[in-house]
């Protein structure tokens, strides 16, 4: 299993990389929210380097557009793994919803 980790690419915006999968999503998630603290503010966040994905990860990424909105920062997607839209769209949320 790949290791999860985020990067600050640019003034504003976030590369994933490794797995993002029911063993990494906790550590995922704090990792994340510091650096999105640190970016304070709109973020694009790259999912290029993710591997391999779960069900944890559309959790995640719920998770990461909660914490952004709570702060009034509007989180977008780029290279969005087709299997977290598949899930999406498998529960019932709006792929629009998860893209913002």
């Amino acid at each position: 299993m790949a290791t999860f980790s985020c990067k600050q690419e640019s003034a504003d915006t976030l590369v994933l990389s490794g797995d993002l999968v029911f063993a990494t999503s906790e550590n995922a998630r704090q990792v994340t929210n510091a650096c999105l603290d640190a970016l304070k503010g709109n973020a694009v966040v790259d999912f290029s380097g993710i591997n391999r994905v779960d069900s944890s990860a559309l959790a995640y990424w719920l998770s990461c557009l909660r914490v952004a909105e709570q702060s009034n920062a509007v989180l977008e997607a780029r290279n969005f793994p087709d299997e977290m839209v598949q899930m999406a769209e498998l529960v019932g949320i709006s792929a629009t919803r998860i893209w913002k």
